[in-house]
């Protein structure tokens, strides 16, 4: 089984990793390309484009007739390098599509490019994933805009993303972490974990902490980072606000506990972005037992699971006085929170690796049969 990769680190322009690297029965290979980074739209198109370069010339040298390729969609679009790969070596296209290019780009404004241009290249992307043998979507929001561009119904199989096994082993082990950033017991820690990109809502959460600045006890803290981390950190440090914090990216060993330190975490997706992507660290924070508050689309999927599992709460991206009442309530009512933790530990067994794994190992046997 071969991996391929850029020798890039997501956050680091200036790292470089390894060429070439073993993992078990997994040979990776670390492809060369340029490091501009992900700090300008314009080097992280050319990153973008060195990349489906290397790649391409990579898969037709290694290739081979009958071979499987699984295409994530990191960079956008890959989906159309491996259908030209796969249809010159005679190989089998599977694509797996953690969001949906170029509608994100064009939804958020990130790429003001001519309707033509769009137009092309949702015509290139669909013909890759239709002549693919499968699709991997996450959600079923996404299935339903796959089907709505025309993709096969029999080529889209909905396999949702899966929570880390050591996360549900070594859950509730955050208090020694809470202690040394500075929570007390009392404190109503409202959490972010991850990535905070152009495609997540901050603004009510900032506006929130305004309104809550005179209670102590309610406190904000943000884990990661992305383009709007940094956006959302400039505007708490212009607005003085002592009850957010900010902590970097921690180690992979230590996200148990990272999860952990907050009481309750909150989750948010654009609604334009509906179908296009899926935040998939909702799984992690269940398995931990920790709560959630979805910023979003009322008919989105995390919406309807905090629903349904009543172990979170959903709301409208510009509702901060439905927030602020919210989170005071909360405050005094943690027992409620302990009930819907509870509850929240429960869904990863419907999004557990071993499910999710038996479902890709009964496909990918479909796909290599003649």
């Amino acid at each position: 089984m071969i991996g391929v990769a850029s020798r890039s680190v997501f956050d680091d322009p200036a790292a470089v990793l390894q060429a070439n690297e073993i993992v078990g029965r997994l040979e990776i290979h670390r492809l060369a390309t340029t490091r501009f980074g992900r700090a300008s739209l314009p080097g992280r198109v050319i990153d973008y484009l060195s990349f489906y370069i290397s790649a391409l010339v990579f898969l037709i040298y290694r290739l081979r007739r009958g071979d499987i390729i699984i295409c994530k969609t990191d960079p956008p679009m890959l989906s159309v390098i491996g259908a030209v790969a796969a249809r010159l070596r005679g190989a089998r296209l599977v694509n797996w599509l953690q969001d949906v290019y170029p509608e994100i780009a064009v939804r958020l404004q990130v790429a003001r490019l001519p309707k033509i241009v769009v137009v092309a290249l949702r015509a290139i992307r669909n013909r890759s994933l239709s002549t693919a043998a499968a699709n991997v979507v996450i959600g079923e929001r996404m299935r339903d805009h796959l089907l709505a561009e025309g993709i096969p119904y029999e080529k889209i199989h909905v396999i949702p993303n899966w929570s880390r096994e050591v996360v549900r082993r070594q859950a509730n082990v955050g208090q020694t972490m809470r202690h040394r950033w500075g929570y007390s017991t009392s404190d109503l820690v409202i959490g972010y974990s991850g990535n905070l990109g152009r495609g997540h809502d901050y603004q009510i959460v900032i506006d929130a902490a305004v309104t809550l600045s005179a209670h102590p006890r309610i406190r904000f803290l943000l884990v990661g980072g992305g383009a709007a981390m940094t956006e959302c950190r400039k505007q708490v440090q212009r607005l003085g606000l002592s009850n957010v914090q900010f902590q970097p990216y921690q180690h992979v060993d230590q996200l148990a506990e990272t999860l952990s330190v907050p009481d309750i975490h909150w989750v948010t997706l654009k609604p334009e972005l509906e179908g296009l992507l899926l935040p998939s660290k909702l799984y992690g924070i269940a398995a931990v037992g920790r709560p959630f508050i979805f910023i979003g689309a009322a008919n989105s999927e995390h919406a309807a699971l905090a629903r349904e599992c009543k172990a979170g709460f959903a709301i409208a991206p510009d509702d901060t006085v439905g927030l602020v009442a919210l989170l005071k309530m909360i405050d005094g009512d943690r027992a409620l929170l302990r009930t819907m933790g509870a509850n929240a530990r429960r869904i990863p067994d419907s999004f557990s690796s071993s499910v999710a794994l038996a479902r890709w190992t009964d496909l990918l046997a479909n796909v290599a049969r003649p």
